[in-house]
């Protein structure tokens, strides 16, 4: 998954942020869990604004998310 992060702030990058937000929403939907874990990771390692919300509706359903919310008290 292409996590990096657009140069500029044109339209265009705006399109493809969220664009790259869409791609991590499924990504984290999939059923592997290997998949999940390397979509949070990418995601972590080049985050974007357009990522919290995708992040946050994944954590219900995800362990590992669930348990970063609670070990950082939210």
């Amino acid at each position: 998954m292409n996590t990096t992060p657009p140069n500029n702030d044109d339209a265009d990058d705006d399109a493809a942020a969220e664009a790259a937000a869409g791609r991590l929403g499924v990504a984290l939907a999939t059923a592997l869990p290997s998949e999940r874990l390397h979509a949070a990771m990418a995601a972590g390692t080049h985050p974007r604004p357009e990522y919290v919300g995708v992040l946050l509706d994944a954590a219900p359903s995800n362990p590992i998310s669930t348990f970063a919310r609670h070990s950082r008290g939210r």
